[in-house]
């Protein structure tokens, strides 16, 4: 795993698995065939969804820039952004850490794990040593079995479920943010948590 910071969005600095990263190397390798592209537009119009550009991105930068954009700058209200930037101020931290990897379910079904080559990790371990060094983190790993975790100090976005990748996704998913303490912060009470954070 290594820590690639955003060019398109400073301050996003991206822990990417190896096999994120093989896969975003394959896509530079392995250009779309046209047929493949004449399904994604034909899916995307039924579903409305917004067309894919069709230029190929030159690097796995460009394409974890890509993912973030797709799968979680385009899902979130701007005024999650804007309180985690104040409560930044406040907690002296700035940016966001993102946890980039697939993720699965331990056996026993309680456990969030991803996935960096041959290893699974426990979710939480990533975010207990993350927890102290930026404003959020956020978690761009799938969660089909919806598992929770535990933050201390900072506020974390989470998917509910499993999270898009590549050009097209029936897949419905959103990112709840919780804040230290365990309380979710949804739609109708961000306007309360920008008033009130914490000093």
């Amino acid at each position: 795993m290594r820590v690639v910071e955003s060019k398109e969005f400073p301050g996003f600095f991206v822990h990417v698995s190896s096999d994120i990263e093989a896969e975003r190397r394959l896509e530079i390798a392995t250009p779309p065939r046209p047929q493949d592209l004449q399904f994604v537009g034909a899916v995307q119009k039924m579903l409305g969804k917004e067309s894919s550009p069709t230029e190929r991105s030159q690097s796995v930068e460009d394409y974890l820039d890509r993912d973030i954009h797709q799968m979680f700058v385009r899902k979130i209200d701007p005024k999650f952004l804007e309180y985690v930037r104040l409560r930044g101020e406040r907690t002296q931290r700035s940016g966001i850490g993102v946890l980039f990897a697939h993720g699965t379910t331990s056996e026993d079904g309680r456990t969030w794990l991803y996935q960096d080559g041959d290893v699974l990790t426990p979710v939480q371990r990533w975010i207990n040593r993350n927890d102290r060094t930026h404003a959020a983190l956020l978690l761009v790993v799938c969660n089909a079995d919806q598992c929770d975790v535990r933050v201390r100090l900072t506020p974390i976005f989470i998917p509910d479920n499993v999270v898009e990748h590549g050009f097209v996704s029936t897949q419905d998913y959103h990112y709840t943010m919780l804040i230290p303490g365990g309380e979710e912060v949804d739609d109708g009470s961000i306007d309360w948590h920008l008033e009130n954070i914490p000093e």
